[in-house]
């Protein structure tokens, strides 16, 4: 259950982490304890610790969404946070492990759109207008500088490109070419 011997990397939000260590100048044979937390934005996410011999067991519970929400991995926000590990006994206390961790957005929990990069937004916006299908009561929207009320075609065709290949990138994929010529523009009949 506790294979893995330190903090991980990273982890989906609401995943229990387990994990066991072991610090040989602080056993908690000898009386140590240990604490353990996440920073966010809020309080810390704080790890259930127990012993087991000469190791410490660290648990962060999942929690849950709620309403109301259970503190847990649940309750952090996709994003790179960082870590402690401090050792206390007696009034000392020492900080013996610190790191940065990465919490990934939980694809069960997540709210229609909320994994979606502001570049796939931005181009559903520009598609739209492209396509003559701007929402109802939307009369303009900015884009990198540009109103897209009153754009040139072309402009608005290059920032297409330019969000298709973004897009393409972020998904690890390549963006296929975009060919596009309008007549009577530049000079073109």
């Amino acid at each position: 259950m506790y294979e893995q011997n330190a903090m991980p990397a990273g982890f989906t939000a609401g995943e229990t982490v387990l994990y066991r260590v072991r610090y040989p100048e602080h056993l908690p044979t000898d009386g140590w304890s240990l604490e353990v937390g996440i920073a966010c934005s809020g309080s810390p996410v704080t790890a259930e610790v127990t012993e087991d011999g000469d190791y410490f067991l660290v648990h962060f519970a999942a929690g849950k969404p709620g309403p109301p929400i259970v503190a847990g991995t649940y309750s952090l926000p996709p994003g790179v946070y960082t870590w402690s590990e401090r050792v206390t006994k007696a009034g000392e206390s020492y900080e013996v492990s610190r790191g940065s961790i990465s919490v990934r957005a939980n694809l069960f929990t997540a709210t229609a759109g909320s994994l979606q990069s502001v570049e796939e937004k931005m181009l559903a916006v520009v598609e739209a207008k492209l396509l003559g299908t701007l929402a109802d009561g939307m009369q303009s929207y900015v884009i990198l500088g540009r109103q897209l009320d009153r754009i040139d075609p072309s402009k608005l065709w290059s920032i297409y490109a330019q969000l298709k290949a973004t897009v393409a990138k972020q998904r690890g994929g390549r963006p296929r070419p975009i060919h596009i010529t309008f007549p009577g523009i530049g000079g073109e009949q």
